[in-house]
């Protein structure tokens, strides 16, 4: 029987980086920015994070 290795990366945060959500997605930042146009959240002055979307 054939044996597979799955590696799962969970994130607990609901505010990504914009980096993270885009290692996350699996996808380099440049394509990530184009493909997920959602605006970063200013949390504290110059620190600003992508928020998960309310349903």
């Amino acid at each position: 029987m054939a044996t597979t290795n799955l590696n799962i990366s969970v994130i607990d945060k609901r505010m990504l980086k914009q980096s993270e959500a885009a290692s996350y997605a699996g996808l380099p930042v440049k394509h990530f920015k184009a493909a997920c146009p959602v605006r970063p959240v200013e949390l504290k002055q110059g620190i600003f994070a992508l928020g998960s979307p309310r349903p």
